[in-house]
């Protein structure tokens, strides 16, 4: 179609509809060649033109005249003012825009949508309007009754749920379909319409909101299960070959008040309308100056910015391709990401994530996204909400596994991605279930409209944005070579939170939702706030907080307090590297912190502090909110208590020192298990009751040494009865009475077992006994040829290259036998399982067949595997495994780089995270299914994972879940070479890890040139296994669900081995390396004398 004749150019803002100054959509911009020859023409959307509004069209460099009902460019001049038409706000419909090719022109006021068309041009939808007939169609290619003037919604079908409904609707003689969504329902139509394949369409409609948001989608255009749904409109799509019919609906969300019009729906093909053309350069001279409106500059809409107001109406655009956004289709086309004995379930709409001590619940969806868009994810929790808290997350945003999350409303700007991955999700260690209800995704930064606060003192926002939009942060998949975070100040420095304390009321603070209250109960000063959420209410302010140096670590930190059952949750998000938050349940008040980064070229962040709405009662309490620069020292305990510790570790005695911890009780009763006893001046009392012992404990945390003499010394005294000291091991108690009340030398002397075992110190007084045992000194020697996992708790720098072929067996000195559970239902790893023969390491598992009798941990025979690890630790290296895996599924084959700390209050880095953990782990992991969302996706041993945890982000959820398709079948009966190579990075060099296979590059996963990302830097084992994972999971075949023991498939066999033939570690030694010691470094492992020998 020929749109116009060359001539002189002028320039054309692109459709925009504006109320008053505020815009609320804006088109692309435009060349239109002028002279126009022959007369072209304006035609209004006379569907959608409120009564209230008048309408101006403007050009610059021609006038127009108009020739009711239709407009024409003869020569120069004015804006016009178009007739008013009936019904509608104006921002809901696009109609006729797409209608001719390159050509649009500027609504600045008004509701009218126009497009520019030559004669004769028939436009789509409700422009579908000849210049020589004036007449409207009532309905366009497939879809049959779009408009509803047959006054039937047939053929349509009436799909509503609960309550809800889908009626048709007069208004001054023009029907139209009335979407009424309920609590219990979505208001639903569906008609199926036929196609042709392998073609690009386009889907429009006429959208008025009567206090409801509604989208239209599409089913089945690529394949029986694919679905593909958006409120801004037209939806463009695409069939896939054999594709002859799809499945059209129009939906409004349940829980929603109020309805929806929908009118003029309309399916085309890629031939009309076209897509639109590039946005060509703007011409810095042609201006558009309506009057008496805001001066607008022709140009292409720019990127949003810091400063860009969100858009404060959640009816925006959802343009998300998120399906079964609100399970209404149970759990379709969501995969079920929960572990650890947790669970994730659908039922009558609504999603229940059921959380573990040790699993996390989730569901997950790969979805499409449109590059270098901002977009906002509502969370909608269901009435009852349950006590858990949900989040709604995030991945692959600003480059591969970028992550964001958040309890309510999630914020995120795509790089040029085009996928992401969303997923719900509650975490592990909470004793309740979290429903939800559904997810609402939007185009655009969009934020709910603040609640005015009871307080008069309340400020509800500095502007008419609550919150600032997020400067984009750079990918991870190309970053700057840069070195490390900008140096932090020495000492805290607190950077510009107004109203801190709430002394001033509310002012500062943007009330986002809810009422909060201020309250006198306050851990200082005069003034806190209160939270107090409702079934439907959360309460939340929120506040920018500027003058921040980009790049920079930061510390957010806030007094808090909860009653009921209430959790309070605060957070960062917004011009920071990765958005953070955490939540906390505690009576009395503390204050909890976390650090984060600031962006790239960030100076601005968003906090926030809320309670998230809940049918239980309680309340959350905030006070002196701070954000310092660099780290902060661990605060004091409360008033008369202490922070817990971590676990003591120790180190291998060298012969001749001391097995016994603090044996002259010179550090109190530590390193001793004490009942009914205190330490006073370096001297242990017990004193027993006539129901109870009194004693003190202690283990020797190492194997004696085997058939071995030892002595135990121990100086003590006694007031009657016959009080005891000794040493068990084994079966077997050697031991002494204490009788003299003045203070002897008493010597235990006993000969060990003749394998390697562990023991315990005795000190004992038996209830009923009475008077004291006083004892100050307990000491016992080390003879040589005592064990320890670990021989010192913070490992060496290891250098030298390690090659092990298992010629000679396994040495005790090089590796470890695991003897460990974990993953769910299973038996774990045993040492029995491990044997080698003709150089090659055998480790053998037990599927669910089999029939022999070796148990595994917890009395099971069956899902009984095997593995080994490293005694040193290694960092950044090059890991090679020359591996037999074999073909079973349900078997995990695995190699593992594994180091674990948990930090504890009285440590600075327990407060950095929110997150106490701080793991380490690499994986290469076979077979797997690839997680990409499709509804077909096999556990295969063509896929493997490619794991990577931890890092400086630490905590579980902080990892990178990698998936590879190998493209053949790694389980081929052959060895092969799997390799790991880490990088820890520093000086310039971005940390990041490389998958291989038979030395060809696989897969590799970079991190971040500041701040934090999951690529690990501690020194960790290496280890080498086959385990069960075995808590459940759904795999999905063939467009259905499949339940499987575990996320590698069911164990459908009798046993099974992997076989080792080689291993290769050559440390890189690179400068972010660390060497710190592990929480619980020994303890998993078997005692040398249960190595397999040689034979």
């Amino acid at each position: 179609m020929q749109c116009l004749s060359l001539g002189t150019p002028a320039k054309v803002l692109g459709i925009g509809c504006h109320r008053g100054t505020k815009r609320v959509h804006n088109g692309p911009v435009v060349d239109i060649p002028l002279p126009l020859t022959p007369p072209v023409r304006l035609v209004p959307n006379v569907r959608r033109h409120s009564p209230s509004m008048s309408t101006s069209a403007h050009i610059t460099g021609k006038s127009v005249r108009e020739t009711h009902p239709f407009q024409s460019f003869p020569s120069s001049g004015e804006p016009i003012v178009l007739p008013s038409r009936r019904r509608g706000t104006g921002k809901e419909s696009l109609m006729g825009v797409k209608a001719v090719k390159f050509c649009s022109v500027s609504v600045i006021t008004g509701a009218v949508v126009m497009a520019v068309m030559t004669p004769g041009t028939v436009a789509s939808g409700a422009i579908s309007t000849s210049l020589d007939s004036g007449t409207q169609a009532s309905s366009t290619a497939g879809v049959v009754n779009g408009d509803f003037e047959t006054r039937s919604v047939s053929p349509w079908i009436d799909d509503s749920t609960g309550n809800a409904s889908a009626n048709l609707i007069e208004e001054a003689g023009d029907h139209a379909a009335l979407l009424a969504p309920a609590d219990d329902g979505n208001a639903r139509l569906i008609q199926v319409v036929p196609v042709s394949s392998d073609t690009e369409y386009f889907l429009d409609a006429a959208i008025e909101s009567r206090g409801a948001t509604a989208v239209v989608g599409v089913k089945g255009h690529q394949g029986k299960w694919t679905q593909l749904e958006s409120a801004e409109l037209p939806l463009t799509f695409r069939t896939s070959a054999g594709v002859t019919e799809i499945e059209i609906y129009l939906q409004a969300w349940k829980r929603q008040t109020g309805g929806v019009l929908i009118d003029d729906v309309v399916l085309s093909d890629g031939t009309e309308p076209p897509p639109p053309s590039p946005t060509p350069t703007p011409d810095p001279t042609a201006t558009v100056e309506p009057s008496p409106e805001p001066t607008l500059t022709a140009g292409p809409s720019p990127e949003p910015s810091p400063s860009d107001e969100p858009t404060s109406d959640p009816s925006a655009p959802a343009a998300l391709d998120l399906r079964n956004a609100n399970f209404s289709d149970g759990r379709d086309h969501w995969q079920n990401g929960s572990h650890g004995g947790a669970s994730a379930t659908v039922d009558a709409g609504v999603l229940t994530l059921n959380p573990s001590d040790g699993g996390t619940a989730r569901v997950i969806q790969q979805v499409t996204v449109e590059p270098n868009s901002d977009y906002t994810i509502f969370l909608d929790r269901a009435d009852p909400r349950g006590e858990a808290a949900a989040y709604v997350r995030v991945k692959g945003h600003q480059g591969k596994w970028t992550e964001a999350e958040h309890e309510s409303r999630l914020l995120f700007r795509t790089s040029d991605v085009t996928e992401v991955e969303l997923s719900i999700h509650a975490w592990k260690g909470q004793q309740d279930i979290a429903r939800v209800d559904a997810l609402r995704a939007y185009l655009g930064n969009i934020s709910p409209q603040p609640t005015p606060s009871s307080s008069p003192t309340a400020t509800q926002s500095p502007s008419t944005s609550p919150t600032p939009t997020a400067t984009p942060t750079p990918s991870p998949t190309q970053p700057e070579p840069t070195a490390e975070p900008t140096p932090t100040p020495t000492a805290p420095v607190d950077s510009g939170v107004d109203n801190s304390g709430f002394e001033d009321g509310l002012n500062g603070w943007t009330v986002e939702s809810g009422t909060p209250k201020l309250v006198g109960d306050a851990p200082e000063g005069a003034a806190a706030v209160e939270l107090i959420p409702a079934s439907n209410n959360t309460v939340r302010l929120s506040q920018p907080v500027g003058g921040l140096e980009p790049k920079t670590k930061y510390t957010f930190a806030v007094k808090t307090r909860t009653t009921g059952d209430v959790w309070a949750s605060f957070g960062v998000e917004q011009g920071v590297q990765k958005p953070k938050s955490n939540s906390v349940r505690e009576s009395q008040w503390s204050e909890k912190r976390f650090t984060f980064h600031t962006g790239k070229n960030d100076r601005d962040v968003n906090l926030y502090l809320q309670a998230y709405q809940t049918d239980v009662a309680g309340s959350v309490f905030f006070d002196d909110v701070r954000v310092v620069a660099g780290d902060l020292p661990a605060p004091p305990p409360p008033a008369g208590a202490s922070w817990p510790s971590a676990p003591e570790t120790i180190s291998l005695p060298t012969p001749g020192s001391e097995i016994v911890r603090n044996g002259d009780f010179s550090q109190g009763d530590a390193s001793w298990v004490v009942d009914l006893g205190r330490v006073t001046t370096g001297v242990l009392t017990l004193r027993s009751q006539d129901d109870r012992t009194a004693r003190a404990v202690q283990d020797t945390g190492l194997l004696l040494a085997a058939s071995q003499d030892y002595t135990l010394n121990v100086r003590a005294r006694a007031t009657n009865g016959a009080p005891t000291v000794g040493f068990q091991v084994g079966d077997e108690f050697h031991h002494l009475q204490v009788t003299d009340p003045t203070w002897r030398d008493y010597q235990v002397r006993f000969t060990s077992p003749v394998t390697q075992q562990a023991g315990k110190f005795h000190l004992e007084r038996w209830k009923g006994d009475t008077g004291i045992l006083e004892v100050d000194t307990v000491s016992m020697t080390a003879v040589g040829g005592e064990w320890l996992d670990t021989p010192h708790p913070i490992p060496a720098q290891t250098t030298q290259t390690l090659v092990e072929e298992f010629d000679d067996g396994i040495d005790p000195d090089k590796w470890l036998i695991v003897d460990r559970a974990w993953g769910g239902d299973n038996g774990g790893l045993i040492p029995e399982n491990v044997s080698f023969a003709d150089g090659v390491l055998k480790l053998k598992a037990h599927g669910d067949r089999y029939s022999g009798t070796q148990e595994g941990h917890g009395g099971r025979t069956t899902r009984v595997g095997a593995g080994i690890a490293t005694r040193d630790y290694y960092a950044s290296g090059k890991y090679v495994v020359r591996a037999k895996i074999p073909a079973e599924l349900g078997a995990v084959s695995a190699f593992w780089n594994f180091h674990y700390i948990e930090h504890f209050p009285d440590e600075d880095d327990y407060w950095q995270e929110p997150s106490r953990i701080r793991n380490t782990e690499i994986d290469w992991e076979f077979p797997t299914d690839l997680s990409n969302g499709t509804m077909d996706d096999p556990i295969s041993f063509n896929n493997g994972r490619a794991n990577s945890w931890g890092g400086k982000l630490g905590g579980e959820g902080a990892h990178h879940p990698g998936r590879v398709d190998f493209g053949r079948n790694v389980a081929d009966g052959k060895f092969h070479d799997f390799g790991i190579e880490w990088h820890s990075g520093g000086n310039g060099e971005i940390p990041k890890v490389i998958w291989t296979l038979d030395g060809e590059e696989i897969y590799r996963h970079e991190g971040a040139a500041f701040g934090q990302d999951n690529i690990p830097y501690r020194a960790a084992r290496f280890w080498i296994g086959i385990w069960f994972p075995a808590a459940g999971y759904k795999e999905r075949v063939n467009g259905e669900y499949v339940d499987r023991v575990g996320w590698a498939g069911d164990p459908e066999f009798d046993s099974t081995v992997l076989e080792i033939d080689r291993v290769e570690i050559t440390p890189f030694n690179e400068p972010n390396d660390a060497w710190v010691a592990e929480t619980w470094p020994n303890g998993w492992y078997a005692a040398p004398g249960e190595y397999p020998t040689l034979g």
